[in-house]
């Protein structure tokens, strides 16, 4: 029968509900470096719990890595398809979907992508019971 093969249903983990404290929408100028910026963003704004929702335009090379994290160094332009990911203890987890005229790409976005002509985002901050990242893993205050 199809589906015996497939992995069992596991138990997920629920974290305190959020509400939406704010929504902001910014754009990431030319030049500027893509996590770094974010980063400072975050911190000026007191972020301690939230999200990257949305997230496009294009870098100048990229470093990402993936399961096992081995560093990919991009050094072509590329469109930045998707960015997206969580804010936990003022700390960005982010992913990235890259696409150039090789390919496209994805992982975990690293420091030095420098924006080619804008990044925009959406990033939402969220109030009440914060979710943290402890040692890599998420956990309810």
């Amino acid at each position: 029968m199809a589906g015996d093969d497939a992995a069992p249903v596991t138990k997920v983990e629920v974290f305190p509900t959020a509400k939406i404290d704010a929504v902001y929408r910014i754009r990431i100028p030319p030049d500027s470096m893509v996590l770094e910026s974010i980063q400072a963003f975050i911190d000026k704004n007191g972020i301690q719990d939230g999200a990257v929702l949305t997230g496009l335009g294009s870098v100048r090379g990229c470093t990402v890595h993936g399961v096992g994290s081995k560093m990919r160094v991009f050094t072509e332009d590329m469109e930045l398809d998707s960015l997206e990911g969580i804010i936990a203890s003022g700390q960005p987890h982010l992913h990235a979907v890259l696409s150039y005229e090789k390919g496209a790409v994805g992982g975990h976005l690293e420091k030095n992508c420098r924006v080619l002509s804008h990044v925009e985002l959406t990033i939402v901050h969220f109030s009440g019971t914060p979710v943290l990242r402890e040692k890599g893993e998420l956990k309810a205050k």
